[in-house]
């Protein structure tokens, strides 16, 4: 599924799916609220989060702290409660215990409003919690998170140095690797022997494309 994005004018409302048998993607209805830089996670019963976002014309985005539920049922998307925290350009990924983790991101100062906080969302009760607090703020982490085989989650993009969140404990902690740059929408994958590889990306401070690789045995 595809939902939400901008374009010339502003973010946007349509949503589509792309199916692999025929190789064509269907419309299937739209969001709530237009959002751009949101994150989209599939729960275990199917159904999808869509959470955060900008919303607004081009040069006024504005982050909201919203959520949607998109049932593939009735193809319909559906309220979700709000974040404490409006944000975009963050993270997002399923728990073993099928909750949602969210991560960072920023408000509408965009670098200069980078975030720290993480919250949980519980599909059960259909709520967002706490889940504490980063060692370091963190925007434009892309696809540099990954659920660990022990059910930690490393959060490697949007800062020097990566992290270990523990969702039982709801703490982090750094891992002795410094990247040497803070990457932005770098990648990270987790290899069949437990390994992650973090891959590209580009530098914050001069928005230079890496095609740098590390290998983390964690």
């Amino acid at each position: 599924m595809v939902a939400g994005g901008s374009n010339r004018t502003g973010s946007l409302r349509g949503a589509e799916i792309f199916d692999p048998v025929t190789g064509k993607f269907d419309i299937v209805g739209s969001l709530r609220q237009p959002r751009s830089g949101a994150q989209s996670v599939l729960l275990p019963d199917g159904r999808v989060l869509v959470v955060g976002g900008a919303t607004g014309r081009r040069g006024s985005l504005v982050p909201t702290a919203s959520a949607e539920l998109f049932d593939p049922i009735t193809g319909r998307f559906t309220d979700a409660g709000s974040m404490a925290e409006a944000r975009y350009k963050h993270a997002a990924v399923r728990l073993n215990d099928g909750r949602v983790l969210v991560i960072a991101g920023s408000d509408d100062n965009d670098r200069e409003g980078k975030k720290q906080t993480l919250e949980i969302f519980d599909p059960v009760r259909g709520t967002f919690t706490s889940g504490g607090t980063l060692r370091h703020a963190r925007y434009k982490l892309g696809d540099a998170v990954v659920l660990l085989r022990n059910g930690k989650v490393l959060i490697a993009g949007g800062a020097r140095h990566p992290e270990i969140y523990d969702p039982v404990s709801r703490e982090t902690e750094v891992v002795a690797l410094d990247l040497g740059e803070i990457w932005n929408f770098m990648s990270a994958a987790r290899l069949p022997d437990g390994r992650v590889l973090l891959a590209g990306g580009y530098s914050e401070g001069d928005v230079e494309v890496s095609n740098r690789t590390w290998l983390l045995n964690i």
